[in-house]
């Protein structure tokens, strides 16, 4: 009995002490809550007090306030040494930018509806048609009376025309952009509170976030510069319109790079924190963390576009905003991929030159051991043989070796972040710059750019100019509104794998497809049954075109992934022919890499022949803005790589 009290002694003395939340259940700081694990002197609780306690009281089968709550504790540390978790902060930024947002989006429906009864201001553009046709429709709302310039009665080619702008696509429009940034803001916010981990994670990201904001701080100030000097050259040959159009598009682009480059260098060390308790938390707060870029870009580009037409009310003068979106863009892509591939070579180098000696002198080492091993090993096998399995028989369940690797594995980390070079983290930094920043600015880029020439040849070369304009719209609000919805949620469980949880991902798009192309079904039917805008081929090759512009990109993904996935025989068929030698392997391996490319860049050329073919250049412009709405979605999930990898 003596024994026994001693030993649990012992083990009270040397076990570590985890110091977690004030409020946390069972925390030494909280207060000593009823029912929480103590130590037998009432001091602090140790680590068997901590497990003994959690598989009494598991919260998830209560359903108490953890069972929504990752702010667990990880009760694997071997050392003895006081751990304390560090707490996330609350952003007032994020909760003002989501009641601005709620505001504009209830201001934004508010005008839907008044835009369907015409009662709304007017708005009015005047176009350069490119057709012969008549007059734009005005009989019926929502379209309200347009008087023509010199009271022409029809429209002819080279000539000027006006037509009322799609107000009630238009707030639509600012409705789901308010939507998308209400859900960045909201994730935002909810990224930032969340635990940053322990001492060595916080300390990590705290270097990598100070190396961001120098590269930003040097960044920025030369790219502005760039651009006002190109503004002003400009000014003189397009125009005061252009020129402010393409400031406003410059400073957004530059602006939703740098908020997806912040959050996703904050949601580095908070996602390493959460990755100790499940699956299920990690990966919602990876995919939410992802969103913060691509639904920024994805919002930011249409609400951009969207507000300096209906300001402006010239559609050329967007495509000064696009101009100064391309700028940025080209930049970070450029600039940043660069600035990442440096950094990447300058990691390798150092990591060379610092290492070197010491792996040299570790290898005459090893091989010496080597060398005296196989001298003995004839000698000492059977002891050998003998040793391992008395100490095999001996184990309790494989507790030793698992605390015993465990505490190899925390020691190995600890020298890695006590041992890194500068130049280590700066191959990080460039690694997301790179990834997150310049996929962020393309996609704002290609936004812009689409819906530009959307309402440029929506008015110029459909007869409808009213609808022509507001079709594009309609598809890509309607992708933002799809893609912020299922940000919310990933289908996952902990036991799933990372095929099932692609596939869940998936799933996530497809709800995406079906819920775009229904609504540009409703859309065409409603212009077709009941304003008689167009006719039922016209709606007809509508909704096959888009069909095509939302299914063309997921098929060329997964015939990419066929070809490269380890899990397809294309791969299991080269790893089975490695024995011909290296040879067979490069040919073999080139050949299924030009195949995997090839593949996807005919199902593309069918898919804008087909698309040409049945409603011409407008119809390649449908296939655009289709393509363009579920990028939202795949932007999130290359964010979402970046941030898990690193």
């Amino acid at each position: 009995m003596a024994s026994e009290i001693e030993r649990n002694l012992q083990l009270a003395q040397t076990s570590p002490t985890i110091v977690g939340r004030a409020d946390d259940p069972g925390s030494p700081r909280s207060g000593s809550p009823r029912g929480s694990p103590r130590g037998k002197d009432g001091g602090p609780k140790t680590i068997q007090d901590i497990i003994n306690y959690r598989l009494q009281h598991n919260p998830s089968e209560k359903g108490g306030r953890d069972s929504n709550h990752r702010h667990h504790h990880r009760y694997g540390f071997t050392e003895k040494q006081l751990v304390t978790i560090n707490r996330g902060r609350f952003s007032w930024a994020s909760a003002m930018a989501m009641c601005f947002f709620v505001v504009g989006g209830f201001v934004s429906a508010t005008m839907m509806f008044l835009a369907l009864q015409n009662t709304t201001f007017r708005l009015i553009s005047e176009e350069v048609s490119y057709i012969d046709a008549p007059n734009p429709p005005w009989e019926l709302p929502p379209w309200g009376y347009v008087k023509q310039p010199n009271g022409a009665t029809s429209r002819k080619i080279g000539q000027k025309f006006r037509y009322a702008m799609p107000q009630f696509m238009m707030f639509y429009s600012n409705f789901s952009a308010c939507f998308g940034l209400f859900t960045v803001a909201y994730f935002c916010s909810e990224l930032l509170v969340q635990d940053l981990g322990i001492d060595q994670v916080k300390n990590m990201g705290d270097l990598v976030n100070k190396g961001v904001d120098v590269y930003l701080i040097r960044v920025i100030p030369v790219v502005l510069l760039v651009v006002v000097i190109i503004a002003s050259i400009i000014y003189f040959t397009a125009g005061f319109a252009f020129v402010i159009s393409m400031l406003v598009g410059a400073v957004t682009c530059m602006a939703c790079a740098n908020l997806g480059t912040n959050m996703n260098f904050e949601g580095g060390p908070r996602l390493a924190h959460a990755m100790n308790y499940d699956l299920v938390g990690s990966l919602q707060l990876g995919i939410r963390t992802g969103a913060i870029g691509g639904l920024s870009a994805h919002s930011m580009a249409q609400l951009g576009v969207v507000l300096v037409w209906m300001i402006v009310g010239d559609a050329n003068a967007l495509v000064g905003f696009g101009t100064g979106v391309s700028i940025i863009s080209f930049i970070n892509r450029v600039g940043g991929g660069i600035f990442a591939k440096g950094s990447d070579i300058g990691s390798d180098f150092v990591s060379d030159q610092v290492f070197d000696s010491a792996g040299a002198e570790d290898d005459e080492e090893e091989t010496h051991e080597l060398i005296q091993e196989r001298g003995e090993g004839q000698e000492d096998k059977a002891t050998d043989n003998a040793n391992a399995l008395s100490e095999l028989l001996h184990q309790d369940d494989g507790k030793p070796d698992e605390k015993n690797e465990q505490k190899e594995i925390e020691e190995m980390m600890a020298r890695t972040l006590t041992t890194m070079h500068p130049v280590n983290y700066l191959d990080v930094i460039g690694e997301n710059i790179a990834d997150v920043g310049g996929t962020s600015s393309d996609l704002f880029e290609t936004m812009c750019i689409t819906l530009a020439t959307s309402v440029i040849l929506g008015s110029k070369i459909h007869k409808m100019p009213y609808f022509g304009t507001s079709l594009p719209f309609a598809i890509i609000s309607t992708g933002t509104i799809g893609c912020s919805a299922v940000s919310y949620k990933v289908l996952c469980h902990e036991k799933h794998s990372a095929r099932r949880i692609r596939r869940s991902l998936q799933l996530n798009l497809l709800l995406v497809i079906i819920f775009v192309e229904g609504m540009v079904i409703g859309y065409c039917y409603l212009h077709w049954h009941v304003y008689h805008t167009i006719t039922l081929d016209e709606m007809i090759n509508y909704c096959v075109v888009i069909f095509l512009g939302l299914i063309a990109p997921e098929m060329c993904a997964s015939i990419c992934e066929f070809f490269t996935s380890v899990n397809c025989f294309p791969v299991k068929w080269l790893a089975k022919d490695a024995y011909l030698g290296t040879i067979q392997i490069i040919l073999q391996g080139l050949g299924q890499g030009f195949v995997s490319a090839g593949v996807p860049s005919v199902v593309n050329i069918i898919v804008q022949i087909a698309a040409f073919r049945l409603e011409g250049f407008y119809g390649l412009m449908l296939l655009a803005c289709a393509s363009q709405a579920c990028t939202g979605w795949q932007a999130t999930l290359a964010a979402y790589g970046a941030v898990a990898n690193n």
